[in-house]
């Protein structure tokens, strides 16, 4: 398709925004049409006073970053036949809110509803709220942290060790060690609880997957198995006791060392998924403990993170994309890659939780970049403060933080 100065498209043009009634009407839009034309061209159509915010248009489904020729070849679209064009709200740029300077690297976060738990390189976990301008330190490692998940006050912690450490959150200033979960052989890479809180997943450098429960009363090893460990805090004065604790499931998940595991949420709780070395990410069916689907790549999967609204899973290879899986069949769907990509690997990945179309990806680049699924040609926003390599990132209703090599904490606005 050769771009000519007198084509026109013809677009159904409708309004996705409570704000900004417009019935469907039909239109022919000049192939050089941007975002810019075509809100003058539906201000006209409903009015200056109802464009309160600025706004986006997706054009069959897909975010208008170009023109409108560029976009119909693009992704093939069909000139012969009206597209129809939507108004939306547009998304409005991350703004910094805070920076908090850490102990070490920042190599794990895990963020709730009225704060964020954070752990360092130098085995240093810390919390801060969204009210206070400074972190707690919470518990201390012997070993670098490398994973952390919370859950009904308990928080699991894996580090550079075989052992994870299930830590009784008292409140935000206190914290103590109530078992050691112990199986694995090596560094443990990643935790995550399910939704109940009651059972946690775990994976690591001995490429297994283990199912411990995380309940008070539940049945530990046999008594005469029971180890006591004397845990030390900094001052080496306060002492207490945590019991070691077996697994109760032990899947060889994969033939290398794995990177990540994730506990689904909601109506897939009976789901959980893993990825590994092995150039394999595995969607686990917990009631056969059998993977229900697999996708192999051509190179290992560093993380991956599914969303909480829809089947899907971004996922990051050690490379310099970020890809989306659709875990309902056994296929990738979507390859965000662009000469705005990122430059060097992908560390981590996090779905917003409200809404379905957005994703953070962090990088060894040092910039953080958001994502509309329906735009994986150009990223919406590039953030671009961090001074080293950018290791882990989270979101929560509210903000989005990450850390890295600089030894600071970011938290913007969601």
């Amino acid at each position: 398709m050769e771009q000519e100065n007198d084509l026109q498209f013809q677009c159904i043009l409708k309004s996705q925004c409570p704000g900004i009634k417009l019935a469907e009407t039909e239109v022919y839009v000049p192939s050089s049409a941007n975002v810019d034309v075509l809100s003058t061209l539906s201000k006209a159509f409903v009015g200056q006073k109802q464009f309160e915010e600025e706004v986006d248009f997706l054009v069959d489904g897909k975010l208008l970053r170009d023109n409108l020729f560029e976009h119909f070849k693009a992704f093939n679209l069909n000139t012969e036949k009206p597209v129809v064009v939507e108004i939306i709200i547009k998304k409005s740029a991350p703004e910094k809110q805070r920076e908090i300077n850490a102990d070490d690297w920042v190599s794990s976060i895990a963020a709730i509803n009225f704060g964020v738990y954070f752990g360092c390189c130098d085995g240093t976990i810390s919390f801060i709220n969204h009210k206070s301008a400074k972190s707690k330190s919470l518990y201390k490692c012997l070993f670098p942290v490398l994973s952390l998940d919370i859950a009904n006050y308990s928080m699991a912690v894996a580090s550079k060790s075989s052992l994870i450490d299930v830590v009784h959150l008292k409140d935000s200033k206190n914290s103590s060690c109530a078992f050691k979960l112990q199986g694995h052989s090596g560094p443990v890479n990643s935790v995550s609880f399910e939704q109940s809180g009651q059972r946690l997943a775990s994976v690591g450098e001995d490429g297994m997957l283990k199912i411990w429960s995380t309940q008070e009363k539940d049945d530990f090893m046999k008594e005469d198995e029971i180890l006591y460990k004397r845990i030390k805090s900094s001052d080496d004065n306060a002492k207490e006791t945590a019991k070691n604790r077996a697994p109760l499931v032990t899947l060889s998940a994969h033939q290398e060392p794995a990177t990540k595991c994730l506990w689904c949420r909601e109506e897939y709780i009976s789901e959980l998924l893993t990825a590994g070395f092995d150039n394999t990410l595995k969607v686990y069916d917990l009631n056969s403990l059998k993977p229900r689907a697999s996708f192999t790549r051509d190179r290992p999967y560093n993380t991956f993170d599914r969303s909480l609204k829809n089947f899907l899973v971004a996922t990051a290879c050690f490379d310099t994309k970020v890809r989306i899986y659709d875990v309902r069949s056994d296929h990738e769907i979507n390859v965000i890659q662009s000469a705005d990509a990122h430059d060097e690997l992908v560390s981590c990945v996090k779905w917003s939780p409200d809404d379905e179309n957005l994703l953070v990806s962090g990088s060894y680049d040092s910039l953080v970049k958001m994502w509309d699924v329906r735009s994986p040609r150009v990223p919406l926003y590039d953030i671009s403060c961090s001074e080293g390599k950018v290791l882990c990132c989270d979101w929560n209703q509210d903000s989005i933080f990450f850390g890295g090599e600089d030894s600071k904490l970011y938290r913007y606005s969601a």
